[in-house]
Parts: C-alpha cells; sequence; structure tokens
C-alpha cells in the first residue's frame, strides 16, 4: 500500500505524521480515535476510488490494514451514520454503500490539518 494512492500531494506529509507503511500495511497513529478511524478510512477509500460513495467492504479493508478490529469498524460505523442519538454524523448511507457527510470531510480535512489535532481534542 502507498499513501500516495489515497492523499493528493497537499495532504501527504500531514497524513505520515498518523499513518506508517510497515510491510504491506497501514498502521494509524493509536491515539486516533475509533470514530475518526473509521471516517478516516471511508475518505482514503473515497479518494482511491474517486467516488463519494464506496462499498462498506472497501472502507472496512482499510480500517483493519490500521491495525484496528473488523468487529470495532461495524459498531463504529452505526454510531456516526448518526443510528445512535447524541453521536455526531459523519457517515451518510446510500444503499450498500457509504461516504462522508460535509461535517465527516471537514473533521478529516481538520485531522489532516494539524499537527496534534487528536491528541487536544475531545474524543468524538
Amino acid at each position: 500500500m502507498t499513501l500516495k494512492k489515497y492523499f493528493d500531494e497537499k495532504e501527504l506529509g500531514r497524513a505520515e505524521k498518523i499513518l506508517q507503511e510497515f510491510h504491506g500495511r497501514l498502521l494509524l497513529d493509536s491515539s486516533i480515535s475509533h470514530p475518526i478511524a473509521v471516517a478516516l478510512s471511508v475518505y482514503m477509500a473515497s479518494c482511491e476510488n474517486k467516488s463519494p460513495f464506496v462499498a462498506k467492504k472497501n472502507a472496512k479493508d482499510i480500517f483493519v490494514s490500521f491495525g484496528r478490529n473488523s468487529g470495532d469498524f461495524d459498531k463504529v460505523l452505526y454510531e456516526i451514520t448518526g443510528k445512535r442519538k447524541g453521536k455526531t454524523k459523519l457517515i451518510d448511507s446510500n444503499g450498500d454503500k457509504i461516504g462522508l457527510n460535509f461535517e465527516g470531510v471537514n473533521k478529516i480535512k481538520e485531522v489532516l490539518k494539524s499537527k496534534n489535532w487528536w491528541r487536544n481534542k475531545k474524543r468524538i
């Protein structure tokens, strides 16, 4: 896997601060919360496929490559698609596909823009 297929030139340097390529895996900094990790995996799958909506499996495969548990993906996805009251909705679903909504894209842009965003913010 290479980060270049997921991020443009502006984002690449920032992404390298939270993601590390290691023998075909993309390891994500463990301080990144699961909701952000799920949203990031959807963002990366969307960039790879050049589509706003992607198959859930594509995003889940990226999430697992982060070193995260596949069961956590489904639990968190339920929460950040607005199905759990009081949780921030970051992802929309369109049939069997998922994609980031406005808040989700902005959250990922914020994470990539800031040097230590995830360490200074309240968890979602």
